[in-house]
């Protein structure tokens, strides 16, 4: 049996496909999972997502992220992105990284989803913009 605390298993999944989100709807862009391989333990899901918000004539680029795991939502974050107070458009490319705990008690794949909503008036959202670097989750599992 692992000793309590230790990292008994970690993985490290990429994505570098580009999608574009024009729409004020939750449109979910990837759906990562990872499956543990103890059934009494943390899993720890470090997302760092490429994001890029656009406006053209205007100041507002903000938008809506969000995680879910296995249909719960864990995360909605609001306001992100950038507004312009010269009201000369803009455009931003982010790097967002969020850490989420998983207490697990099975050996179960656990499924997140992200998903990405324009806001306010934002034109669109961008999901891996420019392939380098990848959006990428680390996983991380951790013996309890």
């Amino acid at each position: 049996k692992p000793l309590a605390g230790s990292v008994i298993n970690q993985e490290i999944v990429t994505n570098s496909i580009f999608t574009t989100v024009a729409v004020n709807a939750g449109t979910s862009v990837w759906t990562p999972s990872y499956t543990p391989v103890s059934d009494n333990s943390d899993v720890y899901a470090t997302f760092n997502l490429n994001l890029n918000p656009h406006r053209s004539n205007g100041p507002d680029a903000r938008f809506t992220y969000a995680l879910w795991r296995d249909s719960t939502q864990v995360l909605n974050a609001t306001y992100m992105g950038v507004y312009d107070y010269g009201n000369s458009g803009n455009w931003s490319k982010v790097k967002y990284t969020d850490t989420i705990k998983h207490t697990n008690t099975s050996t179960s794949a656990i499924t997140y989803d992200v998903k990405l909503s324009t806001q306010g008036l934002c034109i669109s959202v961008d999901f891996n913009a420019q392939a380098t670097p990848p959006s990428q989750v680390i996983f991380t599992e951790i013996a309890q």
